[in-house]
């Protein structure tokens, strides 16, 4: 694996490639709109960029993150719609047709993939639009050489066109074999139709032989002879493990240390102190963040703010230091005493449907509040100019992180009862 960094050059390929506008319909919902952009913008660039770039040109005209455009790039590549080569310090972004209408129809796996985003019913009606009307009767068509029967006689031997199985000869079917034979289940007994598809799994997703023997083994159902092999069952599986590793692309990643990174940051237009404030962000958990915060104001942290920061963390509502910038916005730069649960987590809410997953995102989030409506309530403190963050006094000396104690968590869980009981 290479690490990309965006003074990496790139260049797209097309080869023969063509896109019918009407599979938007159906890649978009399972992509993402991020995703199907970038797929987008690589077409349009294939057509008319011939020299190399950087990714650099490329986040900049995307307005994008790395963390966001690898994302997209990887989403790409599992549903077979990009390749990725590397050499040289180059990166080559190969375009792959997409499905057919009828055959994205045929497969049981892209089928349930669209259903989990737009249900039954859109599916349905979307296969009876899109796919040709069966036309009932005898197919009385001529062929090719009953036509021009002596056609084919001039062509040389080498020439004619030779049917090409594609196979993954790395895939070791006795092993996997022997792996379904330990529970009972022999592919022997697998009709030919389930095999041919067996091959076409490992081709597409280039399942290992353990890996594709478990999922096997929790494709059975219950029939009159047992527990017999349902291929129904395992594209089904496939599916939704498929889907879910979509959504993991999706989840919150830490944004790596790299000075890659904060120079671009400076080209975008972010001070060193900003940066240096975005790197203690990155550097501190959210109850030591908040420790600091308040020592400086010469305070403390209330049970009732460590439930709040506590809750967010673990429902992974933003990322750690996301949050952290959050915290800095409601209770230095608006110069609150405390954190207000209803407030935060108003914020927060914004914050996670809007994607900020990058302290950068949160710093140029605020600085739009502060200049909007977000505008501090206070007239006194708000003086028209839009506040730049900066390194906190605190950050050289840390506080230790401390947690509520059991008896404190039940107490406050016993107050917010209470609460409850009363409403």
């Amino acid at each position: 694996m290479t690490s990309l960094k965006p003074k990496d050059k790139y260049q797209v390929v097309l080869g023969a490639y063509e896109m019918s506008p009407l599979l938007s319909v159906l890649y978009l919902p399972i992509l993402g709109a991020p995703a199907f952009s970038l797929y987008d913008y690589f077409l349009a660039q294939g057509r008319i960029l011939t020299e190399k770039k950087s990714h650099t040109f490329l986040l900049s005209a995307l307005d994008c993150g790395l963390p966001d455009f690898l994302k997209s790039r990887q989403k790409l590549e599992a549903l077979g719609l990009m390749k990725t080569f590397y050499t040289e310090n180059t990166y080559y972004y190969q375009l792959k047709n997409p499905l057919s209408v009828e055959k994205f129809f045929q497969d049981d796996i892209f089928i349930q993939l669209l259903k989990e985003k737009i249900g039954d019913t859109a599916l349905n009606e979307l296969k009876e639009k899109l796919l040709p009307e069966k036309i009932s009767g005898k197919d009385i068509s001529v062929t090719f050489t009953m036509i021009f029967p002596r056609t084919l006689d001039y062509l040389p031997t080498e020439s004619t066109p030779k049917k090409v199985k594609e196979s993954n000869t790395t895939f070791d079917w006795l092993f996997f074999s022997d792996i379904l034979s330990h529970q009972g289940i022999h592919l022997r007994e697998f009709s030919k139709e389930d095999r041919k598809e067996l091959q076409d799994i490992v081709n597409l997703y280039g399942y290992s032989e353990l890996d594709l023997g478990k999922l096997t083994l929790r494709s059975t159902v219950t029939s009159l002879e047992g527990e017999v092999f349902s291929l129904k069952k395992l594209k089904q599986i496939i599916a939704k493990e498929f889907s879910e590793k979509l959504q993991d692309l999706n989840d919150i990643k830490p944004v790596s240390q790299n000075e890659d990174r904060f120079a671009l940051l400076l080209e975008k237009g972010f001070t060193q102190e900003e940066i240096a404030f975005i790197k203690a962000c990155e550097e501190f958990t959210p109850l030591n963040f908040l420790a600091g915060i308040k020592k400086q104001k010469g305070g403390f942290v209330a049970n009732s703010e460590k439930y709040l920061i506590e809750n967010l963390h673990k429902r992974h509502v933003l990322p750690d230091s996301v949050l952290n910038v959050l915290l800095d916005y409601v209770l230095r730069q608006q110069n609150r005493s405390n954190l207000q649960s209803a407030y935060v987590e108003a914020i927060a809410n914004s914050w996670a449907q809007e994607k900020i997953y990058t302290p950068e995102e949160a710093i140029l989030k605020t600085r739009k509040r502060q200049q909007g409506t977000g505008t501090p309530k206070n007239p006194r403190k708000n003086t028209g100019n839009v506040k730049k963050e900066t390194l906190p006094e605190w950050v050289d000396q840390p506080v230790e992180e401390t947690q509520m104690t059991d008896e404190e968590k039940a107490a406050f869980q016993k107050r917010i009862n209470k609460l409850k009981e009363s409403r």
